[in-house]
């Protein structure tokens, strides 16, 4: 089955914003605990494969976990209210996941804590919702506008309220 191209990119920045969350919230609490910048990067980039690939693993879960959840619905992106309780839930949802992986595995002794998990859902959630719904959303409506993205409508039926629908659809030409 192919998907439409915009999924893949939906997808491809979800996991990068992730991947981001995660090395920030590994190198503040990082940072609290030694307080070396150095320590941290010679940790994470030399000595610390695991913690790449776990934290790898986890950015993918997570695209799954916004893709069972619509996020990657082109209608979702354009109701505000809707895609922000998709996205607290799906972030929700991840963070269940970090915490029981982070138990089960005890991989890295940066992820058992408390601290970890709660920075990270904190940059998680500002940051996909900054870009989901101020950036992306922002683009996709210029995009309509631009007619880049083109929807055709057709409405079925000539009574009052299908003519009610085909003004309403005219004089918003906005989404």
């Amino acid at each position: 089955m192919k998907l439409p191209f915009y999924k893949y990119l939906y997808a491809a920045f979800d996991l990068g914003i992730i991947l981001i969350s995660l090395f920030l919230t590994a190198f503040f609490v990082n940072k609290a605990d030694s307080g070396n910048l150095f320590s941290f990067v010679e940790y994470t980039v030399i000595e610390s494969f695991p913690l790449i690939i776990y934290f790898l693993l986890l950015g993918i879960v997570f695209v799954f976990i916004f893709q069972s959840n619509n996020l990657y619905k082109l209608h979702l992106c354009l109701s505000i209210s809707n895609q922000v309780v998709a996205i607290t839930k799906s972030v929700f949802y991840g963070i269940i996941v970090v915490i029981v992986f982070s138990h089960v595995f005890k991989l890295l002794v940066i992820l058992e804590s408390r601290q970890f998990t709660i920075v990270f859902a904190f940059i998680t959630l500002i940051s996909i919702l900054f870009y989901r719904v101020i950036i992306l959303r922002f683009i996709i409506r210029k995009m309509f506008a631009d007619n880049v993205i083109k929807t055709n409508i057709i409405i079925a039926g000539a009574g009052g309220a299908g003519r009610f629908l085909a003004t309403k659809l005219h004089l918003e030409n906005e989404i």
